[in-house]
């Protein structure tokens, strides 16, 4: 993200070397192949838990999805290693003397170069058969396996519930069953939103690579690509922020953990505050606090005894023996 918000401001020359340059590309490539990936485990995940709940049983939940996270990402970025090796910083050069011109440097594979292009387009190719046509299909066929188990389940369930005497079993069957109708609907609605915003993403490159292998490059070609690369560039960034607002729409459990946060977050922020004033009070302090129904008054007293310039006691209070401290005679008010 850093590096693609500097070629925005600056984009040319590139100024930070061949060997930021190949992290760069790998960086791109890995989150992609990460993302999509990612996409696939978890619905292969739900499928398991509602078509085969017991090849899940045994299995630690957090260790597994440790491994399975660290397999990702290993593997995206070993596959996009590859794309080191064409990547490389490009520049133009001086018509007449054939120099290179260092201010117009880049970081790029060179497709203007077909001898060491083509490679790198079939990898294109390659890679949206592979991490977008080929996941698509698969979730799209789980997606179809869950709903038609479920809906299966459902009609079990309904007619149990018309034979069952226990209300109580009915009942709690009937909430499971509904909890899980919306786990699997906002899960769909991630990966609907996720195969949208990556859509003309592969498109693009696919569109690319295709007119690069066969000379179709055109004036309309041309303007069909440049309003695929815009799209392609709104939707890479759209997908890394959406899945947050689609949870927070339908998932009320994620809505009542964001708030829980929000108020710990401000009860801490209000407590350091009060902490800091009232360390510069040295009179009584009178806390009211309001809990439910109930009102807590905590009342701390100062001195143990007042005496007057004479040296007699004015006030009316209980003596206390000195060494002790202060103490806080608390009143609990229904």
């Amino acid at each position: 993200m850093p590096l693609e918000v500097y070629s925005m401001w600056h984009q040319y020359p590139w100024t930070f070397g061949e060997y930021v340059c190949d992290v760069k590309t790998v960086l791109t490539e890995a989150v992609t192949c990460a993302s999509i990936l990612t996409v696939v485990t978890f619905t292969v995940e739900r499928y398991l838990a509602i078509c085969h709940p017991l090849l899940l049983a045994t299995h630690s939940k957090a260790h597994r999805a440790f491994c399975i996270i660290l397999g990702i990402w290993t593997f995206g970025i070993a596959y996009s290693i590859p794309w080191i090796i064409p990547t490389k910083v490009n520049y133009l050069t001086h018509p007449q003397s054939g120099a290179s011109i260092p201010e117009s440097a880049w970081c790029a594979i060179p497709f203007q170069d077909m001898s060491k292009a083509k490679i790198p387009l079939i990898m294109m190719i390659v890679t949206t058969l592979l991490f977008f046509v080929m996941p698509f299909i698969v979730v799209t066929t789980l997606y179809c396996r869950i709903g038609k188990s479920m809906k299966s389940s459902c009609s079990l369930t309904s007619c149990t519930c018309r034979g069952s005497v226990d209300c109580s079993v009915c009942d709690a069957e009937q909430r499971g069953h509904k909890s899980r109708k919306t786990v699997i609907r906002m899960l769909m609605t991630v990966v609907i939103c996720f195969f949208l915003c990556w859509s003309p993403y592969h498109t693009q490159r696919l569109v690319f690579a295709t007119l690069t292998l066969t000379g179709g490059w055109n004036t309309q070609t041309t303007y069909i690509h440049y309003y695929l690369w815009l799209a392609s560039g709104i939707g890479y960034y759209v997908s890394c922020c959406i899945n947050p607002l689609v949870y927070c729409v339908m998932s009320r459990r994620f809505r009542r953990g964001l708030k829980n946060v929000s108020n710990c977050m401000a009860s801490s922020s209000n407590s350091s505050i009060a902490t800091g004033m009232g360390s510069e009070v040295t009179s009584g302090r009178l806390f009211v606090t309001h809990h439910k129904k109930r009102r807590v008054i905590v009342h701390e007293e100062l001195s143990d005894k007042y005496f007057s310039e004479s040296g007699h006691r004015e006030h009316s209070t209980p003596d206390i023996p000195t060494h002790q401290e202060p103490r806080a005679d608390i009143a609990v008010l229904q």
